[in-house]
């Protein structure tokens, strides 16, 4: 299967003759890691394994792998391109003829990450034009360690059969609503060293998914970890070496030595690594030899995909690497359709890198499809809002919880779909909601800064904080395991939480007025500052006289800010908040009132026609009518979209006080507080 080579010379030689079924070289590579690996040796060519659509082979021009990448490309039929600087990879790409394989050499330090993501870039601009291929690089700490990682790959398809073919290591997760494919499943509460060393150690995997919670140098299971070194390895570089390197002891301190698992004694064909700074390509917090990535690769490991830089921890992509590659793609095809689903979705940065020839094949299962499958060029807008929408509407349609990816033509053919329609919008009034929900907890937070205070007010502003931040962080899990019924739950219970602190805001408004002289215009105009008056239209409404507008803000928010009508007879008629979605509020009805009667007083509210329809409450009172003998109903529920009239009956004793009184009317909508009023004169019969 192998070939040990002495030196660069003989190593260049025996590659450039490389023979299909021949051995295939290694450049200083230790006897016990060659056995390990020749021991999956089947003896024959399991799959096709051939590149597919050709390949093109780059390599910094500078770099000490120019030669094995210029043998590689002799012994394939493939051209080599030598690239200045990372910005090259694009016009490289363009003269390639449409390669469906990118290869690119490159050791530890000739490319960062932050050339990988230009790349990443490049290759995506081209991908919306038409193209399909994919990226692999071919990277380590030193050429033999190159060579090793592509002598793997060369001998991927003469590898035997696995005992597993996919094992799904989750330590992050605790349970998962959606799953596809067969095989070992371990969650957070399985992942004990005793549950699942035998299945990363003493097993031989076709694919290993993992999902966890690590760094550069370590994955966390729940009772040991994975890691590249381990206690005992002397410190290659004392200032970029892990504290086990110096104690003999696992920096988490419950793990006993004997309890660690190494990365390199891993037996799996292919690895995708969902966790944050999973890949690094050069010293990250620690020198090479500690890296995840590189022990992996020490390994039998012929591929490995994983991300450098802190991911959101998305299960779901998880799910579109297996598809795809249970759907026959290779695993430089299932790292594309990763990546592109990420530049339609947002919800991670779409760099995920693979290091391996990107034509590899893994031996698992085929399967049925199981994801909902989405043109991502018809889709609305990326972020967690849209995302989350989408994956109710699969739920909606499936009637099941569904992951949904978005895909180019590029990632469709690599999940094995000929096209993909829009998703169905059977959610259609979700964001506006949610987005009406956010709005309405921004104006019951500024009632305080307008000189507005009520008995629960702080307990209320709290539970809607804490809601909000339920709902925020339930969207961008659910969009990860496909879930969207806690989606639906949260966004309930918000919604009654919101109903509810504007019901109390309502009762407050009217508690106070219906008991005192005080007037809300009172409160707030201790605290915002008043601009220019100037005449508005249309004059008063109750005596006809001409009205003058005045916008007022506060000094230190100046997001908070009301608009008023005043009438020199009648006073404020109109007291709006600036940023609200109501329009106009007004009080129609007799002027005179008599004792011992029953008067219709009629709310005229007009709201922002584009705002969609909302629930609002409403209240009637005149001030201090609790002792002047004037009852009114309790603040009342309506739903309010263009345009409403509420007639509303005060009821006058016999013995209600005969003067002059304000009534006044109110909305509360989105949180936002809104006022009309007017003069009235109580009479004897």
């Amino acid at each position: 299967m192998f070939t040990a080579c002495e030196d660069e010379a003989e190593y260049l030689d025996r590659l450039t003759g490389l023979e299909a079924a021949g051995p295939v070289p290694v450049l200083g590579i230790p006897a016990a890691r060659l056995e390990a690996t020749a021991a999956l040796d089947s003896g024959e060519t399991r799959r096709d394994g051939a590149e597919r659509g050709g390949t093109a082979i780059l390599v910094p021009a500078n770099s000490p792998l120019r030669g094995m990448a210029t043998a590689l490309g002799h012994a394939l039929g493939h051209p080599v391109t030598t690239l200045a600087s990372a910005t090259e990879f694009g016009a490289a790409v363009d003269r390639s003829g449409g390669a469906e394989n990118l290869l690119v050499f490159a050791l530890d330090g000739e490319l960062t990450e932050r050339d990988i993501a230009r790349m990443n870039d490049a290759l995506w601009e081209r991908v919306r034009r038409g193209f399909t291929g994919s990226l692999g690089l071919l990277g380590g700490p030193d050429a033999a360690e190159v060579s090793w990682l592509l002598a793997k790959g060369l001998t991927h398809d003469r590898r035997r059969a696995p005992d597993e073919p996919l094992v799904r290591l989750w330590p992050a997760l605790d349970d998962v609503p959606v799953t596809a494919g067969a095989g070992p499943l371990f969650l957070r509460r399985d992942c004990t060293a005793e549950r699942v060393g035998e299945f990363l150690t003493d097993r031989h995997t076709a694919m290993l998914s993992v999902f966890a919670h690590g760094r550069d140098d370590v994955l966390h299971l729940h009772d040991t970890v994975i890691c590249a070194a381990g206690p005992g390895i002397a410190p290659a570089a004392p200032d970029k070496a892990p504290v086990c390197a110096f104690t003999g002891r696992c920096f988490r301190g419950e793990i006993p030595v004997e309890r660690i698992l190494r990365s390199e004694r891993v037996r799996a064909d292919v690895l995708f690594v969902n966790s944050c700074m999973g890949l690094r390509l050069g010293d990250g917090l620690f020198a090479s030899r500690y890296l995840l990535s590189q022990g992996f690769l020490r390994g039998t490991a012929a591929a490995y995909v994983g991300a450098p830089y802190l991911v959101n921890g998305v299960i779901k992509l998880n799910e579109i690497f297996q598809e795809a590659c249970r759907s026959g793609a290779t695993v430089g095809m299932a790292t594309a359709a990763v990546n592109d689903h990420l530049r339609y979705e947002r919800v991670d940065r779409p760099y995920f890198t693979l290091l391996g020839l990107p034509w590899l094949t893994p031996a698992v299962e085929r399967g049925e499809p199981a994801l909902e499958v989405v043109d991502g060029t018809r889709s609305s807008p990326g972020g967690t809002l849209a995302a989350a929408v989408r994956t109710m509407d699969a739920a909606a349609k499936r009637d099941k919880p569904v992951h949904v990816v978005l895909t180019s033509p590029r990632s469709r053919r690599a999940l094995g779909r000929s096209d993909a329609a829009a998703v169905e919008d059977r959610a259609p009034g979700v964001p506006a909601e949610i987005r009406r929900l956010g709005r309405s907890i921004d104006g019951l937070g500024e009632a305080v800064h307008l000189g507005f205070r009520y008995a629960r007010q702080g307990n209320i502003a709290v539970n809607l904080r804490d809601q909000v931040a339920s709902l925020a962080r339930t969207m961008l899990g659910s969009v990860s395991t496909g879930d969207a019924g806690r989606i639906t739950r949260r966004l309930d219970g918000l919604a009654k939480a919101v109903g509810k602190a504007e019901r109390e805001l309502a009762q407050a408004l009217q508690g106070r007025g219906t008991t005192s002289f005080l007037n809300f215009d009172d409160l707030w105009r201790e605290v915002l500052e008043p601009h220019d008056t100037t005449a508005a239209a249309p004059d008063c409404p109750h005596c006809g006289r001409e009205c003058h507008a005045q916008r007022f803000e506060h000094p230190v928010l100046p997001r908070i800010a009301r608009n008023t009508r005043s009438c020199g007879r009648c006073g404020v008629v109109e007291d709006l908040d600036a940023a609200g979605p109501i329009t106009r509020v007004s009080l129609r009805g007799a002027e005179t009132w008599y004792q011992g009667s029953e008067v219709d007083v009629t709310l005229d509210i007009g709201s922002d026609p584009g705002s969609g329809a909302r629930p609002a409450w409403i209240g009637v009172y005149t001030e201090n009518c609790a002792k002047n003998g004037v009852s009114f109903p309790e603040v009342q529920r309506i739903r309010l979209e263009g345009t409403r009239e509420v007639t509303i009956t005060a009821k006058l004793d016999p013995q209600a006080h005969s003067h002059q009184e304000f009534l006044h009317g109110f909305v509360v909508a989105s949180g936002t507080i809104n006022f009309a009023s007017r003069p009235v004169w109580v009479r004897p019969r």
